[in-house]
């Protein structure tokens, strides 16, 4: 999923998935996950009550919109939840994960390999113990006698 700000964002997404949900239960793609989708169903009802609640009263919005955030804390969760349980249901390779917002986990990408030439020109010199130079001696000149 992209990046969501808005209330609306995540309703439309929250009801998208959900909507993806039913179509494949009924084609037999997915198996029914009636707690996650209901869970997820009614965090967007208490979603969609307070953010109507917000609109119609703007003065009490403080309190209106820490709900709101109560709820769509749950239904992040639930909508991960879910998510991830059709991820473990199809398998993280299946491209019909991108349907429902889940990137597919595609092949690796090979190692650069370095041309034939340059590798036959490079020489690995192997590293050898530095020898611990031996301190230089200071002679110091003596001072005159002071007189």
């Amino acid at each position: 999923m992209g990046v969501s700000t808005s209330l609306a964002d995540y309703m439309a997404d929250w009801r998208r998935l959900l909507h993806l949900l039913e179509i494949n239960v009924n084609l037999g793609l997915l198996p029914d996950m009636p707690a996650l989708r209901g869970a997820l169903e009614a965090a967007l009802v208490s979603l969609e009550n307070s953010s109507a609640n917000q609109d119609a009263i703007r003065a009490e919005s403080k309190d209106n919109a820490a709900t709101s955030r109560d709820h769509l804390m749950l239904g992040a969760d639930a909508a991960l939840q879910l998510r991830s349980a059709i991820r473990s249901h199809l398998g993280p390779r299946n491209p019909k994960l991108a349907e429902f917002r889940v990137r597919v986990l595609g092949p690796r990408r090979p190692k650069p390999t370095a041309p034939e030439d340059t590798a036959e020109m490079t020489v690995r010199r192997r590293r050898t113990k530095a020898k611990p130079e031996e301190p230089e001696t200071v002679t110091v000149p003596e001072a005159p006698p002071l007189s």
